[in-house]
């Protein structure tokens, strides 16, 4: 039998994998522009095919940043996030990048 100090460190260890496995987990989706992107010091805005998002610009990644800058109305694009483009603030979106549209 288990010692309750060996029991917690088992579920210790299983916690730890379960949620780092789970924070790995990315979600990549890809959206085509309908207008163009809209800067502010406090908001980033899209206005996408698959609705509008706002995104707090200050907790977004300046790679990620730069590259929405290049955006034109009318690009498509693939992002890719923790959550998905709906359920962020701009924080986890670790990769965005240009893609050809699909016909």
């Amino acid at each position: 039998m288990f010692t309750s100090t060996q029991q917690f460190s088992i579920l210790w260890v299983c916690a730890s994998i379960l949620f780092s496995t789970s924070s790995h987990a990315a979600i990549t989706e890809t959206f085509k522009l309908t207008a163009p992107v809209e800067f502010s010091e406090e908001g980033t805005y899209l206005t996408t095919n698959k609705g509008d998002f706002a995104l707090q610009t200050l907790t977004i990644d300046p790679r990620v940043l730069n590259t929405m800058q290049t955006l034109k109305r009318g690009n498509c694009f693939a992002t890719t996030s923790a959550q998905g483009l709906k359920n962020t603030d701009g924080g986890d979106i670790s990769k965005i990048n240009k893609v050809k549209c699909a016909r």
